[in-house]
């Protein structure tokens, strides 16, 4: 008898347990349900309020960005900083940096440079045609000496002028003075995929006479071809466009794309080395609320 009512409360307390379990299963999946459920409910409600319209699409058949200037304090290699800061070289106005050659007669040098960082967020590195670089600088006298603006070559590891649309050098005045020069096709041997490049500005060489440089601005940009997109955001919601469409009778192309544009804002984005093709054309905006705004060319 006591086997008996042992064997009846073993199966009794394994009937408890098997409850609970199913219980506690029951609970989870009606919670998941649940849960799926607003979630879905609240991305529909989302997408609902997300409106999103192409007002433009045009070609850019070379294009500059913005000019980036220098990101931190100048390396003096040879001379000496007198004063101002790289702050100072960052815009065309009425401040600036001034350096002096090496004293050290007969042989006055200088030799400088700085790092700068193209924001390759909205210029892909695929689509660069070439990079500008640009001085604006004077002298403190009037003198024959020469300036040459130089890029460190990743490829092999020193400063150069190796591809550049001039290697001639300039001569500053006591007046302000632009010198630029751009890499050409040579550009990616000068700029990481990160956009980062050195640039170095230095004199000829050895001279009898020293004297000092002022510096009012220093930057680099890029020139770039595509097509750009105007999109005016007409939802509640910040738009998230996850991918772009370039459609005509002959080709479907289908380019990637990771931009936000803010509820009620204008913004234009430049796809790089994309081409618009000839006659009609629809283009497609897709977000990553599946929602997608469509411009067509007829």
């Amino acid at each position: 008898m006591l086997l008996h009512k042992l064997k009846r409360d073993e199966k009794a307390v394994s009937n408890v347990i098997v409850i609970v379990l199913s219980l506690i299963l029951i609970v989870l999946i009606v919670a998941n349900v649940v849960l799926w459920s607003y979630e879905m409910n609240e991305y529909d409600w989302e997408r609902m309020r997300e409106d999103l319209a192409i007002t433009d699409v045009y070609s850019l058949n070379a294009t500059y960005s913005e000019w980036f200037p220098v990101q931190t304090e100048y390396q003096v290699n040879l001379g000496s900083r007198q004063s101002g800061s790289y702050i100072d070289t960052q815009a065309v106005d009425e401040t600036w940096e001034t350096f002096r050659e090496e004293d050290r007669a007969p042989r006055y040098r200088l030799d400088i440079n700085g790092t700068f960082l193209v924001d390759l967020s909205s210029y892909s590195y695929s689509s660069i045609v070439t990079i500008e670089v640009q001085i604006r600088y004077r002298a403190a006298s009037v003198f024959s000496e020469k300036f040459y603006l130089k890029a460190y070559n990743w490829s092999s590891g020193i400063y150069t002028d190796n591809g550049f649309n001039s290697t001639s050098g300039h001569t500053p005045t006591s007046d302000w003075n632009y010198y630029a020069v751009n890499f050409t096709d040579k550009w990616s041997d000068y700029m990481r995929e990160d956009g980062k490049l050195f640039i170095k500005l230095q004199d000829e060489g050895s001279d009898s006479l020293c004297t000092t440089i002022d510096i009012d601005f220093f930057a680099v940009r890029v020139v770039i071809s595509g097509v750009a997109f105007s999109f005016k955001n007409q939802g509640a919601l910040t738009a998230h466009v996850v991918s772009l469409w370039i459609i005509d009778a002959n080709a479907h192309n289908r380019y990637d794309a990771n931009f936000y544009i803010d509820a009620g804002e204008n913004a234009t984005y430049v796809l790089s080395g994309a081409e618009l093709p000839n006659g009609q054309y629809i283009v497609k905006a897709v977000t990553e609320r599946g929602n997608i705004a469509v411009y067509s060319s007829s």
